[in-house]
């Protein structure tokens, strides 16, 4: 298991976009790494919707950073090329979810 935690200091956004950073209210628990075993996709999936994906006070960046930081192997690999944005946030996902 991984503690992932997201803080302001971590993550600033791109000033020129007028976005600002995004400090979580709450410190994102603790989350079971995934590590491509499909038997373990949907508790995988439902720990990460509960405690990140879903919580508006979390930017979509810090959420896929999280999302990284919790797969391994063959979960891994067609993910981690891409760059920390906050629209591959949802890219990541569908592609988790193939």
């Amino acid at each position: 298991m991984v503690a992932v935690r997201a803080s302001a200091g971590e993550y600033i956004r791109d000033k020129q976009t007028g976005a600002e950073s995004i400090e979580p209210t709450q410190p994102i628990t603790t989350i079971q790494k995934f590590n491509g075993n499909l038997l373990k996709f949907n508790l995988f999936w439902e720990q990460f919707e509960e405690h990140v994906h879903r919580r508006s006070d979390i930017a979509n960046s810090i959420k896929f950073l999280c999302m990284i930081s919790v797969l391994s192997g063959a979960a891994r690999s067609p993910v981690e090329g891409l760059p920390v944005t906050s629209g591959n946030c949802s890219k990541a996902r569908d592609i988790l979810k193939e």
